[in-house]
């Protein structure tokens, strides 16, 4: 499965394999559907996508992005059910100024976790987020933040702490990594003064 950003339409577009993918024979030529557009205007920059498996090929996978809204300098979240999903759910994370870039996805146990950079913040030790929603995407979608940067405390968003300023003004700043420990903590690496983690301990 491969999303990216269409800039001639604004919209993201979803593309998915015909053909099984064996690493193992690269004489197979790989054949892949129409583009199914997700209609969500002008967002799709810096998208970054998890799916979520179990393994299994006769269950859904769902599959989940997070995204840069270039209208209203959000970070918004996607959730679709699997790869034939026409009508995703979306919810806007964060809506603090400018805030959704270089972002990293997630999921742990069923939870979405997104990490990202506060462009309001570039240049200052406060640039570095990370969201988790407290809800289960499966059954419902919603807004952490409104419009005007109010939080809806369905969103757990938080600004991580960092050793020096992370330097996303510069062009090898491409993302704030994430991933988890072996205990389950969320584990961010980004760029600063030299290249960096943090790990946020949860109970």
């Amino acid at each position: 499965v491969i999303v990216y950003y269409n800039q001639t339409t604004g919209y993201l577009n979803l593309i998915n394999s015909t053909t099984a993918v064996d690493r193992a024979d690269t004489t197979v030529d790989i054949t892949w559907s129409a583009p199914v557009q997700i209609n969500i205007p002008y967002t799709g920059w810096y998208v970054s996508m998890f799916i979520e498996t179990d393994g299994n090929s006769l269950t859904d996978d769902p599959i989940h992005l997070a995204a840069y809204d270039t209208v209203n300098a959000d970070l918004r979240y996607i959730y679709l059910n699997s790869y034939t999903d026409t009508t995703p759910d979306s919810a806007r994370v964060d809506a603090v100024n400018s805030v959704g870039i270089y972002s990293d996805i997630k999921v742990l146990n069923g939870v979405p976790y997104i990490s990202y950079y506060n462009n309001s913040e570039n240049g200052t030790r406060d640039s570095i987020k990370l969201a988790k929603f407290d809800g289960d995407p499966a059954v419902s979608v919603s807004d952490g933040a409104s419009l005007d940067g109010l939080f809806t405390g369905d969103w757990d968003v938080m600004t991580v702490p960092v050793n020096t300023v992370p330097q996303g003004g510069l062009l090898k700043f491409l993302k704030v990594n994430l991933d988890f420990n072996l205990n389950g903590d969320p584990l961010l690496g980004y760029s600063a003064d030299n290249l960096e983690y943090s790990v946020l301990l949860t109970e």
